[in-house]
């Protein structure tokens, strides 16, 4: 450890160093002795190597006091300093997949692992650095770390973390991803046996539990249903230990001024009877097992990766909408839209019946002929309301949310990264009745800057995800097999100006393919393009940015299209 100690601003570097995308997968290297674990992703060696150095380095207790203060004290700092919320960031360079959001994930990853280095004399800045970043809008695949490494340090160091907490979640105006965040972390240290917290269950402790309680209640009306969900599990939890033997009293206890604690003793009561409640209480222990306080660097390494090899955990709020959505639609599965009750109203019946036991072989041999080529499976539509349906989903498609006929106009930014771009895009699109709108990833919606800049543009217009490692294929797809006319806006030798392009006709579909914010189209994508169009300018910066560019050809296409009338 004293070796590296010259080498520690490389070793936070390398920490969230990533390597170049291969073409052909490479023979991992070793570290002299032992190889790299066999699950370490090829974008993620240089790291790995010094995540396996930090792991073999002794506990606190046994480690050189100067390694600690000089080496792993100042690592937790710098790579804090990477994660935090810097002035320098925004929304779009947050956007899963670019190097902002590689640094994060990986910033934060590395700290869980260091997690067992944090001590008394730090704990109080580390614990500061990790409640300013909960307010940050970020993905859910780095808040899951940031949860993690809260709750490790938690159970580490209770007197200032548990405390800190109680301060932060009993502030009203959290954003939702802030109180998200610590609505899991109560659940963990409440509700999970592998990170249960003693000051939150211990008798001796119950000082901590009121302001946790009370804390929690105001939330139970929230807006936002997985608050919502997940405070009703733990107020059910935290009741009981706050209110002696509220399991023996009446179930309708007297709601008399005098007496105390009969506001909670009527809120326990409502929810351990209500149906929804016990269906939510049941599958409670699936929505925290994957926060576990000894996360090794083989735990980290075992998480499923996304498309671009960074860690791509199942997080607790996508486990609880799936919970919600499923509790209510065992409780009101009569109130479901036409097509779900169509769906339902499909029944599958297995022709034949359970008296055939004493019939001869040959009576079952003709039967099994008979059934092999008659109806096996019978479904029984109620066609009425089927044909109803398909109509209504066929208008749906040609037609968008006002009523409008829908424009044969496919805008693709799958080159685009931007988030305010592409919120302006969809808005765009929308407005002017595009078919539909081509994105690199559809999790963009969830974005706060793209739900802003889009104003809910998303809810009305058809998007679908392409990356640009798949946009050849898919542009050929679209011309080939679809008989779009593709058009790409980009400058080159044979452009046409925007304006004097010429449409096929008025039925012929249109893929608009948008170029990089800087560079482009690429060359490779240029081939399946069959005209390249180019915006008129007459000023000195000769660039105009996508959305603008994009907008523009949108409106140039829909005059076009109206000329057609």
């Amino acid at each position: 450890g004293l070796n590296a100690i010259p080498y520690r601003d490389d070793l936070v570097e390398l920490l969230v160093y990533k390597e170049a995308s291969q073409t052909k997968k490479q023979d991992l290297p070793t570290l002299g002795v032992s190889q790299l674990p066999l699950q370490t992703p090829g974008l993620s060696i240089a790291r790995v190597f010094v995540l396996c150095f930090l792991e073999r380095l002794p506990d606190v207790s046994k480690l050189d006091p100067e390694v600690l203060t000089k080496l792993i004290h100042p690592l937790i700092f710098a790579l804090l300093n990477k994660a935090k919320p810097g002035s320098g960031s925004s929304p779009a360079q947050v956007m899963r997949g670019t190097a902002m959001y590689c640094t994060k994930i990986r910033a934060w990853q590395a700290l869980v692992l260091l997690s067992r280095f944090v001590t008394n004399e730090i704990a109080d800045n580390v614990c500061e650095a990790c409640l300013k970043s909960f307010n940050e809008t970020t993905h859910n695949q780095i808040r899951y770390f940031i949860e993690l490494y809260f709750i490790i340090l938690s159970n580490a160091h209770p007197a200032t973390f548990a405390e800190a907490f109680l301060r932060d979640i009993a502030q009203p105006n959290l954003s939702n991803q802030h109180i998200s965040s610590l609505m899991i972390i109560a659940g963990n240290l409440v509700l999970n046996a592998k990170c249960k917290l003693d000051c939150f269950d211990k008798e001796a402790d119950k000082k901590l539990l009121r302001p946790l309680l009370a804390s929690l209640l105001p939330w139970l009306g929230s807006t936002q249903g997985f608050t919502r969900a997940i405070a009703q599990l733990l107020c059910f939890e935290l009741v009981p230990q706050v209110v002696p033997n509220i399991d023996d009293q009446s179930i309708a206890p007297s709601l008399a001024a005098e007496e105390n604690d009969w506001f909670l003793k009527v809120t326990y009561n409502f929810l351990k009877d209500n149906r929804e409640m016990t269906r939510l209480r049941s599958k409670k222990q699936a929505y925290f097992e994957q926060y576990d306080l000894n996360f090794s660097l083989e735990n980290l390494l075992q998480i499923p990766v996304d498309d671009a090899d960074e860690a791509d955990p199942r997080h607790v709020v996508d486990a609880v909408k799936e919970a919600l959505r499923a509790t209510y639609e065992e409780a009101h599965g009569e109130d479901a839209p036409l097509w779900k009750q169509i769906e339902e109203l499909t029944v599958t019946t297995l022709d034949g019946d359970d008296d055939s036991d004493n019939d001869s072989d040959d009576e079952n041999k003709n039967k099994t002929h008979t059934n092999s080529t008659a109806i096996v499976q019978r479904k029984i539509i109620p066609l009425d309301s089927l044909n109803l349906a398909l109509e209504d989903l066929k208008e749906k498609r040609f037609t968008n949310a006002a009523g409008t006929t829908k424009q044969r106009l496919c805008v693709c930014a799958s080159l685009v990264d931007k988030v305010p771009n592409l919120g302006g895009l969809a808005r765009t699109s929308e407005i002017f009745a595009a078919e539909s709108l081509v994105v690199p990833d559809k999790r963009v919606k969830i974005d706060s800057t793209f739900k802003s800049l889009s104003v809910g543009a998303s809810d009305w217009i058809n998007m679908e995800e392409v990356k640009e490692e798949n946009l050849l294929s898919w542009l050929l797809h679209k011309k080939h097999q679809q008989g779009y006319w593709i058009v790409g806006l980009e400058q080159t030798s044979s452009s046409v100006p925007l304006h004097k392009i010429r449409m096929p006709s008025k039925e012929t579909p249109i893929v608009l393919l948008l170029g990089k914010e800087k560079e482009g189209i690429p060359v490779d994508l240029l081939q399946a393009v069959d005209q390249c169009i180019e915006i008129p300018q007459f000023g000195m910066i000769r660039s105009l940015n996508v959305h603008v560019s994009g907008a523009i050809c949108i409106w140039e296409f829909t005059k076009k299209w109206k000329s057609f009338d």
